[in-house]
């Protein structure tokens, strides 16, 4: 899965392995593929900000929004629970 801002390209499956755990990188990967589907380009920027500045902990976070917006706005239901955006 690749992005293109301008003349720079992001490879988000190299992304995910970076920052990702491996148990989660299924999700990750789904997430960012239906937010790519929907276009929902300011997510994308903000996710690749966090990326930019090593913030591991904070894309994840972000990763879990992504996911709530997606179940919100888009009633897409994504498999897996490490990005539950409705802690129980």
């Amino acid at each position: 899965m690749k992005y293109k801002i301008g003349i720079i390209e992001y490879d988000f499956d190299q992304i995910m392995e970076e920052h990702i755990r491996k148990e989660s990188r299924e999700e990750a990967k789904n997430i960012i593929k239906n937010i790519l589907k929907f276009n929902l380009k300011d997510l994308i920027f903000e996710l690749i900000v966090y990326v930019e500045r090593d913030m591991g902990n904070i894309i994840c976070l972000h990763l879990t929004k992504m996911k709530e917006i997606l179940l919100e706005k888009h009633s897409i239901k994504i498999e897996g629970n490490d990005f539950n955006p409705h802690w129980e």
